[in-house]
C-alpha cells in the first residue's frame, strides 16, 4: 500500500477554525499533522474541527495522534469536534470505544448548526 502525502487546510472563523486533513494520516504525515495543529493552537483558538472525511488510510497512530490532541487542547480551553461521515472512519473510533469521546458530526452544517443552537 502506498502512502499517500498528507495535506492540511486551515480556515480560520470568527467561533472556531477548521482543519481539513487529506491523504493518509498514519506515519509519516503525523509530524507534519502535530507541527501544522500546533502552529494552529499557538494562536488564542475557541474550538478545533478536524475535518476527516478526506483521509484515505487511518489506522492506531492517526487514533493515538487525535486522542493526544483532545487532551492538549482540553488543557487550553478549546473544543474539539470532528466531521466524519466515512462509515470506515468511524469505526476506528467505533471498535475502540473513542467514538464517544468527542462531538461528531456528518458535516460542518451539522455543526455549524450545533454550534448555532449553543450561542442561541
Amino acid at each position: 500500500m502506498a502512502i499517500l502525502p498528507l495535506s492540511l487546510k486551515i480556515d480560520k472563523k470568527d467561533t472556531y477554525t477548521l482543519c481539513t486533513v487529506r491523504g493518509d494520516l498514519m506515519g509519516p504525515g503525523l509530524a507534519q499533522f502535530n507541527r501544522a495543529i500546533g502552529e494552529v493552537l499557538s494562536a488564542p483558538t475557541k474550538h478545533l474541527v478536524l475535518a476527516l472525511d478526506d483521509v484515505h488510510n487511518f489506522d492506531s497512530t492517526g487514533l493515538d495522534t487525535i486522542l493526544t490532541l483532545k487532551k492538549k487542547t482540553a488543557s487550553i480551553g478549546c473544543g474539539l469536534s470532528l466531521i466524519i461521515s466515512k462509515q470506515e472512519i468511524k469505526e476506528v473510533f467505533d471498535i475502540t470505544g473513542c467514538l464517544m469521546l468527542f462531538p461528531l458530526f456528518e458535516s460542518l452544517q451539522g455543526f455549524e448548526q450545533d454550534a448555532g443552537k449553543k450561542t442561541a
